[in-house]
């Protein structure tokens, strides 16, 4: 719909748009004779959209564009992107979805094993140079010490893990 000018006042209903085209509301104004339209509005008749679309106003005409603004657009590739919130009009890169991945925390976890494993294992190392310096029988310390070197072999999440049991330090 096209606005013509008229030597008479004249009420018509027009769409509001922001500077950037996005619609912001509609409402009547009263146009004074052989004067135009407010800035920054229009008679064209709005589009349908839904909760995740919006109205916008370029090159004369209204446009839907996809509205994620305030969600998080997660990253289906961790290695390569980032997630991020979405504060921008627009469709989401390929790289991207709305639905959050689950994601692979098997590294995570071997991760957590392997430092728990490692204070066990200085731990064991100082008991059997404590046991050498000693003249003790060290066999059992460097048995329970293999033990924990293979817990990765057998183990990949924390929580799995049933620990060997340390042997006591004993007097020759």
């Amino acid at each position: 719909m096209k606005f013509e000018f008229s030597d008479k006042t004249q009420v018509v209903c027009v769409h509001h748009y922001a500077s950037t085209g996005e619609y912001l509301f509609s409402g009547e104004v009263v146009i004074d004779a052989h004067t135009g339209l407010p800035a920054q509005c229009t008679l064209q008749p709005l589009l349908s959209v839904t909760d995740e679309q919006v109205s916008v106003f370029k090159n004369d005409t209204w446009q839907v564009m996809p509205d994620y603004r305030g969600q998080t657009a997660y990253a289906k590739d961790n290695d390569v992107d980032a997630d991020y919130c979405i504060n921008e009009l627009g469709a989401l890169p390929i790289t991207h979805t709305l639905t959050q991945p689950k994601r692979d925390t098997s590294m995570a976890n071997l991760s957590a094993l392997r430092q728990v494993r490692m204070s066990l294992l200085i731990e064991a190392d100082h008991l059997v140079n404590i046991a050498v310096d000693n003249g003790i029988d060290e066999s059992q310390l460097r048995q329970y010490r293999q033990l924990l070197r293979d817990i990765t072999q057998v183990y990949s999440n924390l929580d799995d893990v049933e620990w060997p049991t340390k042997p006591q330090l004993l007097q020759s």
